[in-house]
């Protein structure tokens, strides 16, 4: 048995009806011991404008930050390598 969810929203469907609940914004979801464990998320989700630019600034923040360290360990591994 499938389930359609929306927020609080737990709908039991079939198969046949699956395509349609995803157009209507709802996750599936099936019975995985006593938890609904989501399958496949509707493709009608958005996120706010906000969070997306957010994250974009956060990632933008880790990638300069990993370019460093990456740089930095280069450097201790040729000051590893003038030791020995």
């Amino acid at each position: 048995m499938m389930y359609a969810v929306k927020g609080n929203t737990q709908l039991k469907i079939d198969e046949a009806e699956r395509s349609e609940y995803l157009k209507l914004g709802y996750d599936i979801a099936v019975v995985n011991g006593d938890a609904l464990e989501i399958i496949e998320v509707s493709p009608a989700k958005t996120i706010p404008y906000k969070d997306h630019e957010a994250l974009k600034a956060q990632l933008t923040v880790l990638e300069d930050e990993n370019t460093k360290l990456k740089a930095e360990l280069a450097e201790a591994k040729k000051a590893a390598k003038a030791d020995k």
